[in-house]
């Protein structure tokens, strides 16, 4: 018997074991509840774009997805469908879609969980004959019954057994509009139009986190989807919201995306779990709050996976003894399921716990030194998302600037003063570099989609609000301020971390063929005046390395001088020249040291 003494969690930062004591029952070995099941709930009446975007995401789903995993498809339009995949050539099945779901035939009933959702390596005949027969049973502009949809499945899973493992992810071609759960366009109005028009499907995304269903929102459309009030299906459950023009980018954009996604190693049924010294205790997890007096903090992840971000907020009762370290404990225990071909089981129940000793700050400046520019923004951003939904976007706006207002106020507080350099606004930072990319961040900021203009959509906001919602701290420093680094004709790195301005594409003579490579996360732009780079080049080599180990499928587009189609996209991202997203960074440094000077006045 081990000694407490000697438990990995307490003797080392990270540990990660096979877990002992599982969350819920022990499953039976005769059904589904240690198998990974994964449901496409595919719409039927989007255009030809759409059913092909949709038939090649779903191939790509079961070319990279472990074969010991079971997937089904249903469909919906103004009725449900289902494919009983008992045998290679699977039968068509539909039933009413209710409007409130009691008058309709159960799924179960219709066709058995395990006959609908059967193992890829046994039944992979019978999956793509159904994902083919898509293409024929499309009803381009029919009604689009996605709340009954979603209500049906959720029974059916509900009605099994034992506990499951079900990852649901939902393709939709627009709103809801037949039975329960319709959805009809609104303004954004400062922030009015980015609140739900219905209960309804936070309801069923509560339901679904209580089963330990992951539901993905996929909407390849430029039209309205309603996402204001479907959020909460991917936000309550560890799920993402996936948006994609269905004319540009090409939709093969989708699949490599879920590709990637799936090519990854994935989390069911989580249970994160943060303890914390007694002086202190979390007070909100992401956009949930937590209702618990003790110092500790549960909370339930449907789905996750390496690219899973989770935000946390603690609330301070005492100051911290000096002699003494405050301390943070995670334990995340979840259904583990390793990436095609890494391993010959299915699904181990596992349990990572990090401990970690926290230092605390004596004084301003070594608290500025400190700090993580990367997480100081996404945390930010945090506060900033929930301030636009509550009060509105020009109130998100102010905050951000108050923000930056103080934080260079404090700045010069703490900055050495000499004769030679008297006190006053170094924007830039030079004395404490932790906190040096913060200006640019907060610009970036206040230019994106969640608060440069009022005239975005609702739809786009709420997915700009899921992706900050969910992403990794240093991805999020991408989708706000892309890295601009410029390369020599002989693909020698010239500089790095360059402003987003068109000056900084203004290049020597001797070096008029230089390449700029802008990297958004999910695009990077190869600037340049000469031919496409050539795969066994130096910067051919960095760019293939980019495209590895990223939450997205990147897309390389390649630009050839002002005069090319693509230049205007790419000169969308030089943000830090006025534009109509807003005033120049210059002006926003110039609006900086005169409220500043207001302050220290």
């Amino acid at each position: 018997m081990m000694t407490r003494a000697l438990l990995a969690e307490l003797n080392l930062a990270h540990a990660e074991y096979p877990s002992d004591v599982p969350s819920e029952a022990q499953p039976t070995a005769d059904d589904l509840s240690m198998k990974p099941i994964y449901i496409a709930l595919v719409d039927l009446t989007g255009d030809a774009l759409f059913i092909e975007a949709v038939s090649a995401s779903l191939l790509a789903l079961l070319e990279g997805l472990p074969t010991c995993a079971h997937f089904g498809i249903v469909t919906f339009a103004e009725r449900i469908g289902l494919f009983d995949m008992s045998s290679s050539h699977p039968l068509y099945k539909t039933v009413a879609a209710a409007g409130d779901a009691t008058g309709a035939l159960a799924l179960s009933d219709v066709c058995p969980l395990h006959r609908m959702a059967t193992e890829i390596c046994l039944c992979l005949d019978a999956i793509t004959n159904a994902v083919e027969s898509l293409r024929v049973l499309a009803c381009p502009g029919g009604q689009r019954a996605f709340g009954p949809a979603l209500e049906a499945l959720l029974q059916c899973i509900a009605s099994h057994k034992s506990p499951l493992n079900v990852r649901v992810l939902a393709f939709l071609s627009g709103a809801p509009n037949n039975g329960t759960g319709i959805l009809r366009p609104v303004e954004l109005a400062n922030g009015a139009g980015l609140n739900p028009t219905t209960t309804y499907y936070k309801e069923k995304a509560q339901q679904a986190a209580l089963l330990g269903v992951g539901v993905d929102i996929i909407a390849v459309t430029s039209s309205f989807v309603g996402l204001p009030s479907l959020r909460f299906l991917p936000e309550l459950t560890g799920g993402y919201v996936r948006v994609y023009d269905p004319a540009w980018p090409k939709s093969s954009v989708l699949a490599r995306d879920l590709f990637a996604w799936c090519s990854q190693p994935q989390g069911f049924r989580g249970e994160l779990k943060i303890l914390t010294s007694p002086m202190f205790r979390v007070s909100r997890v992401s956009s949930c709050p937590v209702n618990d007096a003790a110092t500790s903090a549960l909370v339930k992840l449907a789905g996750c996976d390496p690219f899973t971000s989770v935000a946390v907020d603690f609330d301070f009762s005492a100051r911290f003894p000096s002699v003494e370290e405050p301390v943070v404990q995670v334990a995340l225990t979840y259904n583990h399921l390793a990436p095609r071909g890494a391993s010959k089981s299915c699904l181990q129940r596992r349990m990572r716990v990090h401990t970690m000793k926290l230092q605390t700050a004596a004084t301003a400046a070594e608290l500025y030194n400190s700090c993580n520019a990367d997480v100081v923004v996404a945390l930010l951003s945090q506060k900033i998302m929930r301030a636009s939904l509550e009060q509105g976007l020009a109130e998100a706006r102010l905050l951000v600037q108050d923000f930056v207002v103080l934080l260079a106020t404090h700045y010069i507080e703490i900055a050495p003063a000499t004769a030679a350099a008297p006190r006053s606004l170094d924007f830039a930072f030079t004395t404490c570099p932790s906190i040096a990319p913060l200006p640019r961040l907060l610009f970036g900021l206040l230019k994106c989609p969640l608060m440069g203009t009022d005239t975005v959509s609702p739809d786009t906001w709420i997915y700009y609000h899921s992706l900050f919602t969910g992403l990794p701290c240093e991805w999020l420093h991408l989708i706000l301020y892309p890295s601009l680094a410029a390369y020599s004709a002989q693909e020698t790195l010239m500089a790095s971390d360059l402003p987003l301005s068109q000056s900084s594409l203004a290049v020597d003579p001797a070096s008029k063929h230089a390449y700029f490579v802008l990297d958004c996360l999910t695009r990077v732009f190869v600037y340049a005046t000469m031919a496409a780079v050539a795969k066994g080049t130096t910067l051919g080599e960095a760019l293939r390395a980019a495209r590895r180990g990223r939450p997205f499928a990147l897309t390389v587009t390649h630009v050839r001088g002002a005069e090319d189609p693509e230049f205007a996209a790419f000169a969308g991202h030089l943000v830090e020249d006025h534009n109509s997203s807003g005033m120049s960074f210059d002006k926003f440094a110039t609006f900086v040291a005169s409220e500043v000077s207001k302050v220290t006045r």
